[in-house]
């Protein structure tokens, strides 16, 4: 109704049903229920709140053309009539080498974004620090977020997993620019206010 779900049947007086997170739990798994926000109206969703909207645009561009990115080598599409781009890897070396491609980009979204947190909570502090060495190279430690992405893929360039012209440092290089990027460009989503 209005686009929402209507539970007419099924259901006895006290009994709760899940209306947010199913795809983080499995039949017979323990859950913590939760009421639903006060003040929504109708049942209908609760206004997104900035973190919520930079996640969501964070994982849609995983989801949309960086998935086409790591997941290259291939002819097929892995789903040829949905939403999701990229190809079916042709190996199991390809599949390993892709798939932790994609999760080094994730983690680097990670400490990017843990990084623009830093930020303003030093900001509020009134404390001085350092986003741009914290997200990219940090000449001394070492340890920015791009300084463990290089190294988890010059790690795997070594290896023998990631044969593709599409799976190279270069392409690993423009993935990692993409994705830092495109959170850059969400950095006002969780901190709206001026």
């Amino acid at each position: 109704q209005d686009g929402l779900w209507v539970v007419l049947e099924g259901l006895q007086g006290g009994e709760k049903v899940v209306v947010e997170g199913f795809q983080k739990f499995a039949p017979g798994d323990k859950v913590k229920p939760r009421p639903w926000p006060d003040g929504v109206e109708g049942g209908g969703l609760p206004p997104k709140t900035g973190a919520n909207m930079a996640r969501d645009t964070a994982l849609a561009a995983l989801d949309g053309s960086l998935n086409a990115a790591v997941y290259c080598e291939g002819t097929s599409d892995i789903d040829s009539g949905g939403d999701d781009s990229g190809k079916v890897p042709t190996s199991a070396a390809s599949s390993k080498c892709e798939d932790t491609i994609g999760k080094n980009v994730a983690k680097l979204a990670a400490g990017v974004l843990r990084c623009h947190f830093k930020l303003a909570d030093a900001a509020f502090k009134n404390k001085p620090f350092d986003e741009e060495t914290c997200e990219t190279t940090d000449p001394v430690s070492h340890k920015g977020a791009l300084d463990k992405y290089n190294q988890a893929r010059d790690k795997l360039v070594a290896g023998s997993l990631c044969a593709a012209t599409c799976q190279n440092g270069a392409a690993q290089d423009t993935l990692a620019a993409s994705m830092t990027g495109t959170l850059e460009t969400l950095n006002d989503k969780p901190y709206p206010c001026p």
